[in-house]
Parts: structure tokens; C-alpha cells; sequence
């Protein structure tokens, strides 16, 4: 056998292994694991599209002493708290312009943001397998206020900090 046909023929196996996917051998008993994913992609979103998916804490309007009535003294009370346990989805985006590996993640049908592009073949593979049993998505940030005991307060603004975690066994 010639050396063209020896790297050929390592090429090819290179290839084909890289075109399958992902096997888990893992035992029906396996207990679930959870990953968590920053998601910064949520960052990018237009204004309009980050309310679509925030909902708004009610008891940022408050005032210090009621705040701290209610047991905030020494925490941070943000405008805006999502955790999305129910309604959300791994989209996949084999037509993206930007990466045909893109995975668009959804609440109740509306954008959120996307999976990373590092993580998006690993999640779609396990996704492929029928292995991901649940998944989350929470963001907190934006507008913030920092109650302290002495009654006082301090306004700040947070970058939100949006987060997938995979359930997966």
C-alpha cells in the first residue's frame, strides 16, 4: 500500500469517526446529573426581546423599610428574576447563517438567547440521544438595589447573568 492511500485511508476514518455521533454507555439506573451553561448570548438581545422573556420583581418598587420588613437586609433585590423550569426549549438551527450547529434556546416559543457555540454540538448530540430529561433557564441582572440594616440603600445595575442547566443522564 502506497503512502497516499495509507493517509487517504486515515483521513477517511478520521471523518467518519467525527461524523458520528456522541455514544454514552450508561446504565438505566445512572443517576441524573445537572450541568449549568452561561448563556451571554442574552446580552445581545434587542431591549423589547429581553422583557419578552424577564419578568418584573414587584418587590423592587418597595421601600427600604418594607423591604427589610420582609426579610431583604444585607441581599440584593433585582428588577428583573427569571427562572423558567417549564415552557423551555433547545432549538435547533441547522440553517443559522452563523453556525449550522446553533442550538436557539426558547420560553413558551420566544427567544432567550442561544446555547454557546463551543457547547452546541456536545448538547445537540446528547439531545440526539434522547439523554437531556430536563432543562432551565434563569436570568437575573439588570437594575438592582442592595438593602442594607441600618435602613439605607444603595442603586445598582448588574450584567445579566443568564444560565442554562441541563438535567441529563
Amino acid at each position: 500500500m502506497g503512502l497516499f492511500k495509507k493517509i487517504k485511508d486515515a483521513k477517511e476514518a478520521v471523518t467518519r469517526e467525527l461524523q458520528e455521533p456522541l455514544k454514552f454507555n450508561i446504565s438505566k439506573d445512572a443517576a441524573p446529573k445537572e450541568e449549568q451553561i452561561e448563556c451571554p448570548s442574552f446580552a445581545m438581545l434587542r431591549d423589547e426581546e429581553k422583557l419578552k422573556v424577564l419578568r418584573l420583581i414587584k418587590d423592587f418598587d418597595l421601600s427600604t423599610q418594607e423591604l427589610i420588613d420582609k426579610g431583604f437586609a444585607d441581599r440584593y433585590v433585582y428588577r428583573f428574576h427569571t427562572a423558567y423550569k417549564y415552557g423551555v426549549k433547545l432549538v435547533p438551527e441547522p440553517s443559522n447563517p452563523y453556525d449550522s450547529n446553533a442550538l436557539k434556546i426558547t420560553i413558551n416559543g420566544k427567544k432567550a438567547g442561544y446555547v454557546p457555540r463551543e457547547e452546541a454540538p456536545r448538547i445537540k448530540s446528547m439531545m440526539d440521544m434522547g439523554k437531556i430529561s430536563a432543562v432551565r433557564f434563569d436570568v437575573m441582572g439588570g437594575p438592582a438595589r442592595k438593602i442594607f440594616k441600618d435602613g439605607t440603600s444603595m442603586a445598582l445595575c448588574f450584567d445579566y447573568n443568564p444560565v442554562l442547566t441541563i438535567t441529563y443522564f
